[in-house]
């Protein structure tokens, strides 16, 4: 039997929604580089963002990751990445 999950944070879709364009926020999309970043706190945002937004991708559904041209096996090689990397 398939347990249900039990969400205690926002609501769920609206997290999803949030991670995907969190993806585009935080810098994994093709041709941006840490030097993009500019300062230390512009840098440490945007590791913040990258580890915030790999955190959400790791629990989108096959659905969302589908919608976003994912599937489960490169989803789950973003969501391993530590946060420094692109």
């Amino acid at each position: 039997m398939r347990r249900r999950q039990v969400f205690t944070g926002p609501c769920p879709a609206r997290s999803e929604a949030s991670a995907l364009w969190g993806l585009a926020a935080a810098g994994m999309l093709p041709g941006r580089s840490m030097s993009d970043a500019g300062s230390p706190r512009q840098t440490f945002e945007l590791w913040l963002r990258r580890a915030r937004t790999r955190r959400q991708l790791g629990v989108l559904g096959d659905r969302e990751l589908r919608d976003v041209g994912l599937d489960r096996a490169a989803a789950a090689r973003e969501a391993n990445k530590p946060f420094w990397m692109a």
